[in-house]
């Protein structure tokens, strides 16, 4: 459990089921702690902090509890001068006989002074919160984890060691000393501990993922893809991390097999034929990838499916099609920014300039201390003789971040280009400063060479691929550099060799101001006939796929100004609130016992790392439910991942990580009917 996680829920039980003994603190039970408390779990930090403010004022004698509060509440929002006071505060007017909220209070301090990277500090609040209480488990937990974001490994083991003797049965101290062990490489021993928390508890997700990062190190290639799979199916954020950035061949062939027989045993559910169209075309086999998201999309429409399938349209040099489908993701998510920038760089690929940076300005609009946007716009501006322009947005991307070394290259070339050779080389003098290490993202090698440095460029370029020799990247870096220093048959000599290990990024050659030296050369062209990848006609005949777009009326009602529309869950009549502003599903706690305790819901429906259910059989706080199938007015939604919350009278709310796989939404309040326009492909 993170810290966040620990702190609300810990507050929350001491709220509510504060004891009437004598010898139990006396805690507020005032009018503005109790409404700031319940502000508070409605997620809405502003007025839980006025409420909490109020409290201070009118009733000064509870400060110190409001101030854990406010300390919480400002550490959320990162303001971290304000959470210092609030917790110092209420360390200092906490009463010492109230020794569990002395040391909750000391941890939220050594929270934020983690936050503010004062380690000495935070170990200081860590270990008189021990002296008050050393059987406080949570404790340890904060004081191992710290001191293993710090290395130190050995003094991490003996606090998760001592959870362990203070609670068998928790896996924190099992999975703290298999984390540690992992990090010194020590796979050996992390394999048991890893075994013996998932014996502990089989629905605890993160186990499987660090397990199969500890598979991964002892070279267990078909483990370790057993793992990332039911990491997968539990929806793990780390090993959907993990799965996204799958970067050892040796991984993929074992992942592609089980992910095609999980296709297979459920075939319903559209997240198998999406991990496998993703293995697929990290292969760079893009029609068969295509067939697997296109797959998916049938079974439940997903902006997701319709992104890789542009993706993957665009890598086979079919980029009408591509545009055609990054658009439907569009319309399942208008103005997603990671849509938006999938759609800009098809547009760059495609040529199509003005519209490609037309997307830029928009995804800058939406977020204009976005630095990665100022980015990729700067670069299409390079690529394009822009120069001016480029200068600009690359200063605005090195202003919000002033650590991108290739921000400084690209910058530096632009002023090369204009002959600013002072202002040019200073940017070559700070690429020197940020990127000190060859590795494949390096930047110096060009910056040497700016600097008239070119036995030293030639000499990092060697470097950068002896340690990444079957990078097919690097040999493409080094075709650059070899043609802005004038040895073009080096260059030439460097681009085959990239084209033979599988770089394809031709849209990228086709535009690359480094290699305009070489472009005209014969032995460039037929470098690039030889090894750009023809469109196949499979790929021409299947996009697009034959569509068709139904709308679909759902009647409603509406009490209070809350819309409300019937559906069936698992088969259980219900209401949902029909909420175009929520992001995310919430289901009452109230509601989630009764599904569960009436078998519309089971225990393998519980998912996610934060699984706990009590010995009544009872789901907690934070837990995470896959709802198989909700339907209305004739739709069908599968495994639909609902949080649940602590309000019992909250309701179901169906957010836009739902709402947007239906389609285009419209109200029609006059007729009280919700019309939704969605799209099947056949």
């Amino acid at each position: 459990m993170n810290a966040k996680t620990f702190m609300a829920v810990m507050l929350a039980l001491i709220a509510v089921f504060a004891s009437a003994s004598a010898k139990e603190p006396k805690r507020p039970e005032t009018y503005n702690y109790q409404r700031g408390i319940e502000a508070y779990y409605d997620d809405n930090l502003d007025q839980a902090a006025d409420y909490f403010s109020r409290e201070i004022s009118e009733n000064p004698k509870n400060s110190g509890y409001a101030n854990i509060w406010l300390a919480y509440i400002y550490y959320a929002q990162e303001n971290y001068g304000w959470a210092l006071n609030s917790a110092t505060k209420a360390i200092k007017d906490i009463p010492s006989s109230d020794k569990l909220y002395k040391v909750l209070s000391l941890n939220e301090r050594a929270l934020i002074y983690t936050a503010l990277a004062d380690t000495t500090k935070a170990l200081n609040d860590l270990a008189k919160s021990i002296k008050i209480d050393p059987k406080h488990t949570e404790t340890y937990n904060r004081r191992g984890q710290l001191l293993f974001e710090m290395g130190k490994y050995a003094e991490s083991d003996k606090d998760y060691e001592t959870i362990i003797k203070l609670e068998e049965g928790s896996v924190l101290g099992y999975m703290g000393k298999a984390r540690n062990a992992n990090s010194q490489e020590r796979y050996e021993d992390a394999l048991p501990l890893l075994n013996h928390v998932i014996s502990m508890a089989k629905e605890y997700s993160q186990a499987y993922s660090y397990r199969a990062l500890t598979y991964l190190g002892l070279k267990k290639y078909d483990d370790a893809a057993d793992d990332i799979v039911t990491g997968l199916g539990m929806h793990d954020e780390m090993a959907a991390s993990m799965f996204n950035d799958i970067n050892d061949k040796e991984l993929i062939p074992y992942l592609e097999t089980k992910l095609r027989v999980k296709t297979k045993i459920e075939p319903q559910n559209n997240l198998w034929p999406i991990a496998l169209g993703i293995v697929l075309e990290n292969k760079k086999e893009y029609q068969k990838a295509i067939d697997c998201f296109m797959a998916a999309n049938k079974i439940d429409a997903s902006s997701k499916a319709m992104q890789w399938t542009a993706d993957c349209y665009s890598s086979l040099g079919d980029f009408d099609s591509a545009i055609h489908y990054i658009d439907k993701a569009l319309e399942l998510t208008p103005d997603n920014t990671a849509v938006l920038l999938a759609k800009a760089e098809i547009l760059s690929d495609a040529g199509k300039t003005d519209e490609c940076l037309e997307i830029w300005d928009k995804i800058i609009e939406q977020e204009p201390d976005n630095p990665g946007a100022y980015y990729a716009k700067g670069m299409e501006e390079c690529c394009h003789g822009m120069t001016d322009a480029a200068i600009d947005d690359l200063s605005l991307c090195i202003a919000l971040i002033p650590g991108i070394s290739s921000a400084y290259s690209a910058r530096a070339d632009m002023y090369t280009r204009k002959g600013e050779t002072e202002k040019a080389a200073a940017d070559y003098r700070k690429v020197l400063e940020l990127d000190t290490v060859p590795n494949s993202s390096s930047r110096a090698m060009y910056a040497l060479q700016g600097l008239g440095r070119k036995a030293e460029a030639i000499e990092y370029m060697d470097k950068v691929i002896a340690d990444n020799i079957d990078d097919e990247g690097v040999y493409y870096d080094a075709a650059c550099l070899y043609t802005r220093i004038g040895d073009y048959p080096k260059a030439l000599e460097m681009l085959r060799t990239s084209l033979e290990k599988g770089y394809d990024k031709f849209p990228h050659i086709a535009t690359d101001y480094d290699l305009d030296p070489i472009r005209e050369l014969p032995e460039f062209k037929a470098l690039i006939d030889k090894y750009k990848p023809k469109m196949t006609n499979a790929a021409k005949g299947k996009a697009p796929l034959n569509e068709t777009v139904e709308t679909v009326e759902v009647p409603f009602t509406k009490a209070g100004g809350i819309t409300k529309v019937k559906c069936e869950i698992n088969g259980l009549p219900l209401h949902f609130i029909f909420d175009t502003g929520a992001s995310d599903v919430t289901i009452s706690m109230v509601e989630a016992n009764f599904m569960l305790k009436n078998d519309y819901i089971s225990k393998k429906d519980i998912i996610g790392s934060s699984t706990y259910w009590d010995a009544n059989g009872d789901l907690n706080v934070g837990t995470v439910i896959n709802l198989k199938e909700v339907t209305f007015g004739g739709l069908v939604l599968k495994d639909v991942k609902a949080s649940v919350v602590r309000n019992q009278k909250a309701p179901l709310l169906l957010g836009q990580t739902v709402l947007g796989r239906l389609g285009k939404i419209e109200i029609d309040n006059t007729n009280m009917k919700l019309k939704i326009t969605h799209t099947t492909t056949e």
